[in-house]
């Protein structure tokens, strides 16, 4: 969360254009550990 409140999005459909640019929702991966 910035100082203006805003926060990056979860999802990326909410923002999600044709191009694919500006794309700025949560990578996700799966860690193993061990």
């Amino acid at each position: 969360v910035d100082g203006a409140g805003q926060m990056q999005p979860e999802r990326p459909e909410a923002i999600w254009n044709f191009a694919g640019y500006l794309s700025t929702a949560w990578h996700r991966i799966t860690v193993t550990a061990g």
